[in-house]
């Protein structure tokens, strides 16, 4: 008799990058938690409605700056506690819902009416009524990282985090700036989405980055670069490498620029080599085989010698 087979439990999350700018978000409760929680909302432009009785100095020091700055972000706060289904704030005016307070009641009471109404919501600390989660998350500019342990141990993706971004480049805001120009300039002299000008657009960017290596992504800022790329690569049909920039055109301290960046990224400067390094390569295969090959017939020579002597 067949086995039952057992129902699979999806283990992983889809990440994703959710837009808020401008966006209605509600936030119950005015603990730290709810100012971790602010602070993220504040970063993404929300329209924030924060409902507790009371709050933090830290939130009350985010709600001042955030309305009087001119950034989109604005934080409307309410002092009062939340009622969940009989309150006059409804979250089905919301495009996100947040519960940070030590009310179990009202925490689930929140859930039901979010999931009745369809719309996402995150009870702190309680994974099994979240519908997404924070993760771990660093921000340096446009760079965005986040480790989730979905739910399971919060502490652990801030470490993992941690590492990470210990590990990036100092410049790598730059290379994400550079190739962003780039990007949107081809984009724009070859319009299109999902057809095969698409797709050549993407195979062709994929391979450019792969080809100058991350640190000296950077050097797209520069519109003189960027005409030439174009001109000798994209309209002729082929990925131009770094080393075959004529840099000598180019001023002095874009050309100080890639030299530094030949030196932090082994992927350039090696580029034109591969031939080089293959019969290398061989050759000391061919060598070390070889050798290999005489010590065993020395060996075996001697073997015989011994024994031929000894009998």
């Amino acid at each position: 008799m067949e086995k039952p087979q057992e129902k699979s439990t999806p283990t992983s999350s889809l990440l994703l990058a959710f837009r808020l700018e401008s966006r209605p978000v509600l936030l119950i409760g005015g603990g730290p938690v709810s100012h971790s929680r602010l602070i993220h909302l504040i970063s993404c432009g929300s329209h924030i409605t924060l409902i507790s009785p009371t709050i933090t100095s830290e939130i009350s020091s985010l709600i001042s700056s955030s309305n009087s700055s001119p950034f989109p972000s604005k934080i409307t706060y309410l002092k009062r506690l939340y009622k969940g289904e009989s309150d006059d704030i409804k979250v089905k005016d919301f495009s996100i819902v947040l519960t940070a307070i030590d009310d179990p009641i009202i925490s689930k009471e929140t859930y039901e009416l979010c999931k009745f109404h369809r719309i996402p919501i995150n009870v702190a600390d309680v994974p099994d009524l979240c519908d997404f989660y924070f993760g771990a998350q660093f921000k340096k500019g446009l760079i965005q990282v986040m480790v989730s342990t979905s739910g399971k141990g919060p502490r652990v993706g801030a470490m993992i985090r941690d590492i990470i971004e210990d590990c990036l480049p100092e410049e790598l805001e730059s290379s994400v700036e550079g190739v962003g120009i780039l990007r949107k300039e081809l984009r724009e002299k070859v319009p299109g989405i999902g057809g095969d000008k698409s797709k050549k657009r993407m195979e062709w960017m994929k391979s450019i980055c792969d080809a100058w290596g991350l640190d000296n992504l950077k050097l797209f800022k520069e519109e003189k670069i960027r005409e030439w790329v174009f001109i000798n690569g994209w309209e002729k049909d082929r990925v131009v490498r770094p080393d075959q920039i004529p840099w000598n055109e180019m001023p002095e301290e874009i050309r100080i620029q890639y030299r530094k960046g030949m030196k932090k990224d082994k992927r350039v400067g090696k580029l034109d080599v591969g031939g080089t390094e293959m019969f290398f390569g061989l050759l000391g295969w061919v060598l070390g085989t070889a050798l290999g090959a005489l010590f065993m017939l020395g060996l075996a020579m001697l073997i015989s010698w011994y024994m031929s002597h000894k009998s």
